[in-house]
C-alpha cells in the first residue's frame, strides 16, 4: 500500500531565500515573496548580491540587490516583454549593460543576438541602464546576425 508523502500539505506554497556569505564567513540570508525564484548576476564590490526574479507573467523579471540587513533594492530593467541578460556592468552597477530579445520562447532568440544561430528577421537590443534613472540611457537595436565584434563597436557608438 502507498502512503501519501506527509511532507505535503493542502494549500503549501513555495517559499525561497537567497543565501550569501559575508567577508566574515558567516552566511546571511535575503527572503524571496511566495512562489518567487531568483538567479544570482553577481557580487558587488561591497558585498552585496545582484539577481533576478522570475516574475509571473514577465519575460524580463526584475533586477535586484541584496543587502545584508536591507531591503531588496529594484534595479531599472528591461520591458517585461523582453528576455535577456547582463552582459557587464561597473563595480558598483551604478551603470550596466543588458542584451535583450523579444524572442523568449524560443531559447534560440538569445543565443542569435549573441551571433551563435543566424536569422535575418530578428532584432534584438543592447541597453545600457543607471540606477538613477527609471528609463535606459542607451536603447539601440542589434540585428541577431551581428558577431561579437560588431556587437562591441555598437557598444563603444
Amino acid at each position: 500500500m502507498d502512503f501519501p508523502n506527509p511532507n505535503l500539505f493542502a494549500g503549501a506554497k513555495q517559499r525561497c531565500t537567497m543565501t550569501a556569505e559575508g567577508e566574515d564567513r558567516r552566511p546571511w540570508t535575503a527572503p524571496l515573496r511566495d512562489g518567487e525564484t531568483a538567479s544570482i548576476v553577481g557580487v558587488l564590490a561591497d558585498g552585496a548580491v545582484a539577481g533576478n526574479i522570475n516574475v509571473k507573467d514577465s519575460n524580463a523579471g526584475q533586477l535586484v540587490i541584496w543587502r545584508k540587513d536591507q531591503a531588496t533594492e529594484t534595479l531599472p530593467w528591461i520591458p517585461d516583454k523582453y528576455c535577456g541578460s547582463l552582459v557587464g556592468a561597473t563595480a558598483d552597477m551604478s551603470r550596466y549593460a543588458v542584451l535583450a530579445s523579444d524572442n523568449c520562447n524560443d531559447v534560440r532568440g538569445l543565443m542569435r543576438i549573441l551571433g551563435v544561430g543566424q536569422s535575418a528577421t530578428d532584432v534584438g537590443r543592447l541597453m545600457v541602464f543607471g540606477r538613477g534613472s527609471q528609463k535606459a540611457l542607451a536603447d539601440r537595436a542589434l540585428a541577431k546576425t551581428r558577431g561579437p565584434a560588431e556587437i562591441a563597436a555598437k557598444i563603444a557608438d
